[in-house]
């Protein structure tokens, strides 16, 4: 059985890239891991608690040009804290990661993430 969380895209400070005061970058992570915390009790998937999960994660963007993957899934750090914290897993070790796709929706943009278990 799997499930689709949907998301707003991550605050510009979560890229590992970025040059931003400790404080802000902190305030990104916290906001980001409550969010995923609140979806994550929301959805089916709460008190789960699976061992391991599979990650399918689509970025919608509203404009179309060259992504990099590895920084996009690094931003989804405290994404991913947060449904560990919701109970989808264990821990956040047990989600194995699939390439990320990105594609173009101008009009609402979000990041959806497909959790299955492994």
């Amino acid at each position: 059985m799997s499930h689709t969380i949907i998301i707003s895209l991550p605050n510009r400070a979560l890229n590992p890239n970025a040059r931003v005061h400790w404080a802000k970058a902190a305030k990104a992570k916290a906001a980001a891991r409550h969010e995923a915390k609140i979806i994550g009790l929301a959805s089916p998937l709460r008190y789960k608690l699976y061992k391991l999960a599979s990650t399918h994660v689509v970025y919608y963007h509203p404009t179309n040009r060259r992504r990099d993957a590895d920084n996009h899934l690094a931003m989804l750090k405290a994404t991913f804290d947060g449904l560990a914290d919701a109970g989808v897993v264990a821990n956040d070790s047990g989600f194995v990661h699939y390439p990320l796709v990105f594609e173009v929706d101008l009009i609402k943009p979000r990041v959806e993430i497909t959790i299955k278990e492994l």
